[in-house]
């Protein structure tokens, strides 16, 4: 939406100003209609073409990793309540409740327009050349709209109504302006806090004016008798905005504009610029769209794989080992390997004691260092979350790029992710490394893997967490 209404607003503002510079004073009136009619639909259409595609290697190029954290020595502790949240402002129910009440005051106003324009009882019907006039006793200037024209039944009755004025109304209501005036009125009752709507509106109404005055001079007036009834008019202040009105403002500017001509070689290059600037606000304000390529996905993988320590294409999973731990087996894929450690090195051995390497089955093991100390600032931050919290805390305060928070592949920002994992009892959780958000923590709740009353050993988090950033680190120096 926030696309939409920039771009939409760019491309209307655009178009009004190349009407008041090139447009406006030229004596090419019908075509200055279908312009400003225009503008509305092609500013409504660009934000929504798409003239631009970027293709994206698909984002699984590099696989996440998984941690298992069956080999840490653990101690139970009772979970701890969650704080009662703070009380938050949702901002975007206070704009839509202001939106939708400037909807209804704008709605309110063009219904009570609407509603005075309708036959009253003390009103009085006449027939003026096939059209419908309304005689009526509070009018002081005369004005149309849809099929009738509102006079001064006393005026009327005087014959002090000059012809010219008579016939003004009649070319408004025959070339049918009224529809051009609903429609911008109930684009404004939607759109209402769009200043660009209000500036259009004018632009027509003015131009309904040239045209009105066009018809009235085309029919053999005198134009200074023309000019002179309207000067005659123009002290009376009555004015309303859904409708066409004889004395509208700028009465300079219909004068000029009386004298005008504007000659088809210079129509002919004004358009050309027309032409011009939409084309640049199409390629300006139009969609850009992304494409996930997956050829573009196996080039990456491909050059991945040439790289002796790059991980399998499927997911591989940390085993974090104790060094101290008297009984030295784990348990992988309901199989139980013993292990050595030997300067370092984690040899691990088949039930037939045979040497096995784990990478084969999809696991890399990760030697414990246990010799993280948490700042003091935070220690007592970080006491009342579950592991998967402090996971989550750790990435999004240590991290500076972008990240991505996913449970069961639905998307979360920080502050959401942690209150959900404060009622989620047990899950998995992978962290990956993707093209463009480049860290990504994902907890899948349908398998098993932490849980509430898990340890909330501080080294845990630690380990995993450096076990990450140096696999981040190698992938990015992989692809430099």
């Amino acid at each position: 939406m926030q696309h939409f209404l920039i771009n939409s607003s760019v491309c209307l503002f655009s178009l009004w100003l190349v009407y008041k510079l090139l447009l406006e004073n030229t004596s090419w009136h019908q075509f200055k209609r279908f312009y400003l009619l225009t503008s509305l639909v092609v500013s409504v259409m660009v934000p929504f073409l798409v003239v631009r595609t970027v293709i994206l290697p698909v984002q699984t190029a590099i696989p996440a990793m998984e941690f298992t954290a069956s080999e840490i020595p653990t101690e139970v502790v009772e979970p701890i309540a969650a704080a009662q949240e703070s009380f938050t402002v949702d901002w975007s129910l206070i704009v839509l409740g202001l939106y939708l009440l400037g909807v209804a005051i704008m709605a309110a106003r063009l219904t009570r327009n609407l509603y005075n324009l309708r036959i009253k009882k003390t009103d009085e019907l006449s027939i003026y050349n096939d059209h419908k006039l309304v005689l009526r006793k509070d009018v002081e200037v005369p004005h149309s709209f849809y099929n009738r024209i509102y006079i001064s039944a006393k005026e009327y009755r005087s014959g002090k109504i000059p012809e010219v004025v008579m016939e003004h109304e009649m070319a408004h209501l025959e070339q049918r302006h009224s529809i051009d005036i609903l429609l911008m009125e109930f684009l404004i009752v939607v759109m209402w806090f769009n200043p660009l709507l209000y500036l259009i509106r004018f632009s027509i109404k003015l131009n309904h004016e040239f045209l009105a005055d066009h018809a009235v001079l085309a029919k053999g007036y005198q134009t200074s008798t023309y000019q002179e009834t309207l000067l005659a008019f123009t002290a009376r202040s009555q004015y309303q905005t859904i409708t066409n009105t004889f004395n509208f403002p700028i009465i300079k500017k219909r004068f000029t504009i009386m004298k005008s001509h504007t000659s088809n070689a210079s129509m002919l290059m004004r358009s050309i610029v027309v032409i011009l600037v939409l084309a640049l606000l199409v390629v300006g304000c139009g969609k850009e769209i992304t494409v996930k390529s997956q050829d573009s996905n196996e080039i990456i993988r491909e050059s991945n794989l040439t790289s002796q320590d790059t991980l399998n294409e499927e997911k591989i999973s940390l085993v974090l080992i104790d060094p101290v731990a008297e009984n030295k087996s784990t348990t992988l894929k309901n199989k139980k390997y013993r292990y050595s450690i030997k300067d370092d090195d984690i040899i691990f051995y088949d039930e037939n004691e045979n040497v096995f390497d784990i990478a084969d089955i999809n696991y890399r093991p990760i030697l414990g260092s246990y010799n993280f100390e948490w700042p003091d600032a935070e220690r007592t931050t970080v006491a009342n979350m579950n592991l998967l919290q402090q996971i989550v805390y750790k990435m999004n305060n240590e991290v500076r790029t972008n990240k991505t928070f996913l449970i069961d592949d639905q998307p979360y920002n920080y502050e959401e992710m942690m209150r959900q994992l404060e009622n989620i009892d047990e899950a998995s959780l992978n962290m990956g490394i993707g093209k463009r958000e480049k860290c990504i923590i994902s907890v899948d709740t349908k398998k098993a893997g932490f849980s509430k009353n898990y340890s909330n050993t501080l080294k845990n988090v630690d380990d995993y967490f450096n076990i990450y950033l140096a696999e981040l680190e190698r992938i990015e120096q992989t692809h430099n």
